[in-house]
């Protein structure tokens, strides 16, 4: 298709690797902080909806609903 994906790959968390002192560890927890923090942001500046935030974003809303169920971000009632 030629389309280039605009979107981050997310592994499962899970607990660090033991320090090798390149400071990798920190990145990959730093880049998933970020990316939870924009994920928070634009579903709150959507008032949670998903297309838009998505939209906003630049991915698709497969891959929001997955990042959103990755990071618990999914609230279990809606208003």
């Amino acid at each position: 298709q030629g389309r280039a994906r605009r979107f981050l790959s997310v592994k499962p968390l899970e607990a660090p690797p033991q320090s090798s002192g390149d400071g990798i560890e920190n990145l990959t927890l730093a880049v998933a902080s970020l990316e939870k923090k924009l994920l928070s942001c634009a579903l709150e500046k959507t008032a949670g909806n998903k297309r838009r935030a998505a939209q906003m974003l630049g991915i698709t809303e497969r891959i929001l609903g997955y990042k959103v169920k990755h990071y618990g971000l999914d609230s279990p009632t809606k208003l």
